[in-house]
C-alpha cells in the first residue's frame, strides 16, 4: 500500500486536470487502508497546535485534551485552530473551543468538524473538571459524533466518554492521566489510555514525556520540549512513536492573545500543519 501512495503522489503533478478524482483516491488510500495512519488521524482529530507540536502529547497538553486542564486554567478563553492533514484541504479539520474555570465547576465546550463534502465527521464535546484539592483535579469528557458519508445511506451517530486527573507535583513537575473513549454507545471506537508528565528544567525550558496503551494492545511514548527564546515567544519539538513523526512549532503570545503553530512530517503521505490562535476574555 505505501508503494501505492508513492506513485499516485508521483503522478499528481501530471494528472492536475483531475485533482478531485485524485484527491478522493488518495482520501480512501489514508482512511481505508493503512491502519497505523487510520489511528494517527482518529488520534489528530481534536489537537491542538502546541500538542502537536511537542510530539501529539495529550495527557499534559492543551485544556480540551485533557478536561482536568481546565481547573488550572486562569482566565475564560475561546481558541480556534485549524489543522491539515498531509497538505489536503479534503481532510482539514476544525476546531473551536471555549474554557469557563470558575469557582462552582470548570466546564469547557468544543466543536469540530473534519471532511469534506462528499465525508463529513462532526463532533461537540463537554468537558467539566473540579480541583479535590488544590495541586489536584479531576475531569470528564462527554462526547458526541455524527458522520455522514455519501456511501452511506444513514449518518451514524454515537456517544462517548473520557476522563482525565492533573496534578501539580511541587513547582517543578506536573503528572497526568488521560482516558479516552473509555464508555462508547452507539459506535465503535478505540479506548486509549495515556501517562505523561511536564518537568520545568528552567525558567525557560519544559520538558514533556508521554506513554499510552490502546485497545489494539500497542505502546506508544511522545516526547517533547518547549523553550522560551523571549517571555511570550517559544519553539517547540517532539517526537511520536506511533507514527514515527517528528514536530516542531513556534508560539508567541501578546496582550490577551496567542498564536501557535506547528508541523509534522510523514515520509510517504508529506507534510501535516496545525495552526491555532487563543484570545483570553
Amino acid at each position: 500500500m505505501p508503494q501505492l501512495i508513492r506513485i499516485i503522489n508521483i503522478l499528481k503533478p501530471k494528472l492536475l486536470s483531475m485533482k478531485g478524482f485524485i484527491s478522493k483516491i488518495q482520501f480512501f488510500l489514508v482512511f481505508l487502508f493503512p491502519v497505523q495512519v487510520l489511528y494517527a488521524t482518529d488520534a489528530w482529530f481534536t489537537t491542538g497546535a502546541r500538542s502537536f507540536s511537542l510530539g501529539n502529547i495529550r495527557a499534559a497538553g492543551d485544556e480540551w485534551l485533557n478536561p482536568a486542564t481546565i481547573s488550572f486554567t486562569e482566565r475564560k478563553h475561546l481558541s480556534l485552530s485549524v489543522f491539515n492533514h498531509f497538505q489536503m484541504s479534503e481532510l482539514n479539520t476544525v476546531n473551536l473551543s471555549f474554557a469557563c474555570p470558575n469557582k462552582y465547576l470548570d466546564a469547557g465546550l468544543l466543536f469540530s468538524t473534519f471532511g469534506y463534502e462528499d465525508y463529513r465527521i462532526t463532533q461537540l464535546q463537554s468537558s467539566f473538571s473540579k480541583n479535590i484539592i488544590p495541586d489536584l483535579s479531576i475531569g470528564i469528557q462527554l462526547n458526541y459524533r455524527n458522520t455522514k458519508s455519501r456511501w452511506e445511506e444513514d449518518s451514524q451517530a454515537g456517544f462517548s466518554s473520557g476522563l482525565g486527573i492533573y496534578y501539580r507535583l511541587g513547582k517543578r513537575v506536573d503528572l497526568a492521566l488521560l482516558g479516552e473513549n473509555l464508555l462508547c454507545f452507539s459506535w465503535k471506537e478505540m479506548w486509549r489510555w495515556q501517562a505523561g508528565l511536564q518537568y520545568q528544567v528552567s525558567e525557560s525550558v519544559n520538558v514533556f514525556a508521554e506513554i499510552g496503551y490502546n485497545k489494539e494492545k500497542v505502546f506508544r511514548f511522545s516526547v517533547g520540549m518547549e523553550y522560551a527564546i523571549l517571555e511570550q515567544f517559544y519553539i517547540r519539538s517532539g517526537y511520536d512513536s506511533m507514527h514515527g513523526m517528528p514536530s516542531f512549532g513556534v508560539g508567541y503570545g501578546w496582550n490577551r492573545w496567542q498564536v501557535d503553530v506547528g508541523f509534522s512530517f510523514h515520509s510517504v503521505l508529506g507534510m501535516s500543519s496545525v495552526i491555532g490562535v487563543k484570545y483570553r476574555l
